[in-house]
């Protein structure tokens, strides 16, 4: 198993301790992370698999809310070839 970049961020900043998160609602945040980043979705397809299949939390609905609501959307991950044309 490998750890992800989220889980490193979590890690290194401690916010189970800082923040006041508990295990479950961190992992409940990777949760949502992975689908965004990770699933291969665009975002409006990510936003409403995680309407849909994750359970409603307000850590959920901030994410979702926060994501909607900004003006320019959000970056996902680049990777090399992305641009480049088969």
């Amino acid at each position: 198993m490998t750890i992800s970049h989220y889980e490193t961020i979590f890690a290194n900043f401690g916010f189970n301790t800082v923040c006041g998160f508990n295990l479950d609602k961190i992992n409940h945040i990777l949760d949502i992370y992975r689908v965004i980043y990770n699933k291969g979705l665009n975002i409006s397809q990510a936003l409403e698999y995680i309407e849909e299949e994750v359970p409603a939390t307000d850590e959920r609905d901030e994410i979702i809310t926060f994501i909607r609501d900004s003006g320019r959307g959000i970056i996902k991950r680049f990777y090399k070839g992305a641009l480049e044309e088969d």
